[in-house]
């Protein structure tokens, strides 16, 4: 009687609330992706930069070099990132990289197709000397690491 008494207990702590049966847990890991952005002013586009992530309890955090413009050698910045993803597989990602005169915020977001995030978003850059705020389109592909 006990047993079906906890059965039963089970049963309905799993319909009546479905995060308690789903959980962000489920995208614990390390990833390795990649980040492509379109072109901007004094810049080509940023193709296939290395993007590393961890989440763990639904939280995520990096930390990546930022490349040179107009080259692929590490500038001496590092974006900062943190995000979230949720039972349902959604990610949002904030970040923020300051450099001499310039930086960027930028807001990406997704989803968990099976393994796979695949998130779209914009880096909004104060560009040194100008000014003048520029917004340039990126998107991130990540995968569990090997």
């Amino acid at each position: 009687m006990n047993r079906l008494v906890l059965l039963l207990t089970c049963v309905l702590l799993a319909v009546a609330s479905p995060s308690l049966a789903a959980s962000s847990t489920n995208y614990d890991g390390t990833y390795s992706g990649h980040i492509s952005c379109d072109a901007m002013p004094g810049a080509g586009p940023l193709q296939n930069e290395q993007f590393p992530l961890v989440f763990k309890n639904g939280q995520a955090q990096y930390v990546r070099a930022v490349l040179q413009a107009n080259a692929a050698t590490p500038s001496g910045v590092t974006a900062q990132g943190k995000g979230t993803v949720s039972p349902d597989g959604d990610v949002s990602l904030t970040e923020t990289a300051e450099g001499q005169g310039w930086g960027f915020e930028a807001t990406y977001r997704g989803r968990f197709d099976g393994k796979t995030a695949r998130l779209s978003g914009a880096q909004r850059w104060r560009l040194a000397g100008t000014g003048v705020p520029y917004t340039r389109p990126c998107t991130i592909t990540l995968s569990p690491s090997k």
